[in-house]
């Protein structure tokens, strides 16, 4: 009968310099993952010396946190089953497993960098350690007892990685798949994107569980386990001024999150979509923008609100006393809007503006002219 086994989820963390003009390899072939392999074992044992009766596997590709951190925590995955596959093969003892790529492709896609250039200063490797359970078991527990504080990768792992990936190491660093989400954590908690972090560890400790929350800046995103996806509410100025006695100060910060948040959840593998009460949401390929409607006495035209960094805030199409205010909620949306209602627009292009609205309804106004209006400065 098979001895079931317990397997501890690894990293070999990076912290590198910024690379330069030079080619980056993020993939190690078969005969440099097995020399690093037999490196970071000598460097396992040092810490844990229980670690030499396991099974130690490593996927040697460098991933961003983005490709490690993600519902199901798909790198590991790939790695289990290839440990899995080769012990059904080879039955368990301890040993190195070494996987590299074989003409610049990993043996399993989660296992490859989903973007070839480094999208930060800090890259990992994924390693698991096998044994039977109960062995297995006081594995982990040592593992993050002891990897975060000793267990610094050596000179020869080091050597091996400047060598192979043109990349400049400044500190390797084993650790547990715990350790890095708490890394996650510290950074997005530095950057002010704490509310981010709710959501993703919500995702993935407790996947099947609704969870809602509310950033700093007033964004609510609320996930939800049936569709998989992140519902965020999309507040218009109008929006912001009705619960908000007509104070618009913060609504530039508030647009800020709307586009930061969505853009870091999808970067970890969470579908992300936006509601509104009253708009209507369309989906064009890529892009999505919200469209809503107003009545006002303007005269024809179209209209592009900016906000400084912020860039494109929205379009107002004025014609026969209708409004049409168009908000984009990507970046593909702002070029698609950009085409399809500037180069073919029947009406006056107007001037660019920043965003203003009418003091009594809070509605966004097209014009300058209009007096009765309050500016949204940024």
């Amino acid at each position: 009968m098979k001895e079931p086994l317990h397997h501890t989820r690894l990293l070999l963390g990076l912290e590198i310099r910024p690379p330069g003009d030079g080619l980056v390899h993020r993939l190690l072939d078969r005969a440099d993952a097995e020399h690093l392999g037999h490196a970071l074992a000598a460097d396992l044992a040092r810490v844990i010396p229980e670690a030499t009766g396991s099974l130690l596997t490593l996927s040697a590709g460098l991933l961003d946190m983005t490709d490690l951190i993600r519902p199901g925590f798909p790198a590991h995955t790939g790695i289990e089953q290839l440990a899995e596959a080769a012990m059904n093969q080879q039955g368990f003892e301890p040993r190195v497993l070494s996987i590299g790529a074989s003409g610049g492709r990993m043996p399993h896609p989660d296992l490859m960098p989903r973007q070839q250039t480094p999208q930060g200063l800090f890259l990992a490797m994924p390693l698991l350690v096998s044994a039977p359970t109960e062995s297995g078991r006081s594995l982990e527990n040592l593992a993050e007892q002891k990897l975060f504080e000793h267990g610094g990768l050596g000179p020869p792992g080091l050597q091996i990685i400047t060598r192979t990936t043109g990349l400049e190491p400044v500190h390797g660093q084993m650790l547990t798949l715990h350790d890095l989400m708490a890394l996650q954590q510290v950074q997005l908690e530095g950057a002010g994107m704490d509310a981010s972090w709710k959501v993703l560890e919500s995702v993935l400790v407790e996947p099947d569980k609704p969870f809602e929350t509310r950033s700093a800046e007033g964004l609510k995103m609320a996930w939800d386990p049936v569709d998989g996806q992140v519902e965020l509410e999309f507040l218009t100025p109008r929006d912001w001024l009705s619960d908000r006695a007509g104070d618009l100060v913060h609504y530039p910060f508030w647009l800020r999150a709307a586009r930061r948040y969505p853009a870091l959840l999808t970067a970890h593998g969470l579908a992300c979509r936006w509601c509104h009460g009253t708009g209507r949401i369309v989906q064009e390929g890529p892009a999505a923008w919200l469209e809503t409607e107003d009545e006002g006495p303007y005269s024809d035209g179209l209209t592009r609100h900016v906000m400084g960094e912020l860039g494109v805030v929205a379009w107002t199409r004025a014609h026969g006393g209708r409004l049409i205010h168009y908000y984009p909620l990507n970046q593909q949306a702002v070029d698609h809007l950009k085409a399809r209602l500037e180069a073919t627009s029947s009406i006056p292009v107007r001037p660019a503006q920043p965003p203003a609205c009418d003091t009594e309804t809070g509605k966004l106004i097209p014009h300058r002219d209009f007096h009765g209006r309050k500016e949204i400065r940024h």
